[in-house]
């Protein structure tokens, strides 16, 4: 630091150039790490459910770097091309992220896939543009595409969550509005409304899973156990023969089994029994189960996912592994699927 104060002018802008251009020249490699990591998995390797999860927890990148980085790792995949125009400064990570962002977005929202060449042109079209040029020429492709939602911290308590309703949910808001105005009082405030809807819908989903019979309970119809989209168990009605058909293989089942099984709550079913689920659901705390094995450098650090959680076999089913809480664990759907993986090869 104090060697720069003796630099000349001309001198100091030099030494600075060059640092730039180091620093150009390192997040290209980084990107390209960052592709090597997510094509191996290695984030589900060593205990994190994402890759931004990784950047953020494990490299220590704000959420918006990571991002950055990532979208634009993504971008690469498509148009390698922008790994070299970033090295070269022609386009800045800000500018190349927005544009993944616009693709995806196009995608999911209207449906329109850009060819590669489309997409090379793109790219090509936004090379020394500012994030503000490059946000104003996409709006003009695609006036009505909605903005990526965004969650920026204001402080230890508050988080600002941004984002665009279309006519119907904004219907649909009004009228929750007026229908729990008994539970959110003299505050009509959106953040009210959604902290009473968010705390009903939890409180609904945390009975599911641990279902109690009452002295008062009224038989219902059969139902089958299944996961939801979202972390949590639900219920679905089984057709009679489905019914049939699963009592005979249950009693086939505890006829050539013992007690001691039945009451561990084993099926002769690759699907976990309710008791099995409640068991394994108590025992997670609702989170997944994987554990890193510590070998490659981050430790053994346990994933901290609640997000689209699964129940899984840790010997499997087609390999003899029974379905009973000793041999079930409660995984998010990128663990279950890397274990999979990992079964797969032997």
């Amino acid at each position: 630091m104090h060697e720069l104060k003796h630099l000349s002018q001309s001198e100091l802008l030099s030494q600075t150039k060059v640092a730039i251009q180091n620093e150009r020249k390192a997040t290209a490699q980084i990107l390209l790490c960052f592709r090597e990591i997510e094509s191996r998995l290695l984030y589900a390797e060593v205990g994190f459910s994402s890759l931004h999860e990784m950047a953020v927890k494990y490299f220590g990148y704000s959420e918006g770097a990571a991002h950055r980085r990532i979208s634009t790792m993504r971008l690469i995949k498509d148009v390698p091309t922008v790994a070299v125009a970033i090295e070269a400064g022609d386009l800045s990570l800000s500018v190349a992220s927005t544009v993944q962002n616009f693709l995806r977005a196009e995608a999911r929202q209207n449906k329109k896939v850009y060819s590669l060449n489309e997409k090379n042109e793109l790219v090509n079209s936004m090379k020394h543009k500012s994030k503000a040029e490059c946000e104003r020429d996409l709006r003009k492709i695609s006036p009505l595409l909605i903005r990526p939602e965004k969650e920026r911290p204001i402080c230890d308590e508050f988080t600002q969550i941004t984002f665009q309703a279309n006519k119907k949910l904004l219907e649909n808001l009004h009228q929750l509005k007026g229908r729990l105005a008994h539970r959110t009082g003299s505050d009509s405030s959106y953040a009210k409304l959604f902290m009473v809807m968010s705390e009903m819908v939890l409180a609904q989903i945390d009975r599911t899973p641990n279902p109690g019979l009452h002295k008062n309970s009224v038989a219902r119809p059969a139902k089958e156990t299944v996961i939801s989209p979202s972390h949590g168990i639900v219920d679905k009605t089984i057709s009679q023969n489905e019914l049939k058909s699963s009592i005979l293989s249950q009693t086939s089942f505890a006829r050539q089994t013992s007690p001691e099984r039945l009451l561990s709550g084993a099926t002769a079913t690759r699907s976990f029994s309710r008791a099995v689920q409640r068991m394994v659901w108590k025992r997670s705390g609702g989170q997944c189960e994987f554990v890193a094995e510590g070998d490659v450098g981050a430790g053994r650090r346990r994933c901290a996912s609640k997000w689209q959680l699964e129940f899984d076999h840790l010997k499997p089913f087609a390999r003899g592994g029974e379905s009973i809480a000793e041999n079930a664990r409660l995984l998010c759907r990128v663990h279950n699927q890397f274990v999979a993986k990992d079964w797969s090869l032997l």
